[in-house]
């Protein structure tokens, strides 16, 4: 199956002047498959995204079945990307020529929890204080948003992060005045793991 027809190319706009473009079009790739849960069910209506060269992108949904269809890219290298709620990042790179089509199921992985607990003086709770997670390595982890806002502590000074890729990471906790503190914690796949940080101001 052929992906839509792509062209490019370099245009230059003289003041008052009308510009023609011509470009010649050319099949793009197109990737689908399908997305299930760690049990083997469908996973629906979730995200899948694709990054593509020269600044491309775009995405769609799976469907009842888990089924996606990525199209609308030019060739070359595609990073392929989903991360539904509760479920660890996934993400892989295809390097697909003019035309070509390429099947990549998902099989979604089960992800660890990390509830965090932060406490000042005399373990009183700390509310509102930022929560950041990367890894050991220096990668990122994606869990500075949860769920469209930015990772704090609640009036309880708890937060729960979800979908964390099991592993070891450095977790950071800094309120609002300054005071940072950080540490080891390890997350394993299915499990929760419980953090308890006290600032001392």
């Amino acid at each position: 199956m052929a992906g839509d027809l792509f062209g490019m190319g370099e245009v230059t706009v003289a003041h008052g002047r009308p510009s023609v473009v011509s470009l010649a079009l050319r099949p793009g790739p197109v990737i689908e498959g399908r997305i299930t849960t760690p049990a083997g069910e469908p996973a629906r209506t979730v995200g899948v995204v694709f990054e593509a060269p020269g600044g491309w992108s775009g995405g769609t949904a799976t469907d009842g079945e888990g089924r996606y269809l990525l199209r609308g890219m030019p060739a070359g290298e595609i990073l392929v990307w989903t991360h539904p709620e509760g479920y660890p990042r996934f993400e892989k790179r295809l390097t697909l020529g003019e035309g070509e089509s390429a099947n990549l199921d998902i099989r979604l992985r089960s992800g660890g929890r990390l509830e965090v607990i932060v406490t000042g003086p005399e373990d009183a709770p700390v509310e509102d204080a930022r929560i950041g997670l990367v890894r050991r390595d220096g990668e990122p982890a994606r869990y500075w948003i949860e769920k469209g806002r930015e990772a704090r502590t609640g009036p309880d000074g708890r937060l729960v992060l979800t979908g964390i890729a099991p592993g070891t990471y450095v977790l950071s906790v800094a309120d609002a005045g300054g005071t940072v503190v950080t540490r080891k914690v390890d997350v394993a796949e299915g499990e929760i793991s419980r953090a308890r940080v006290t600032l001392e101001r």
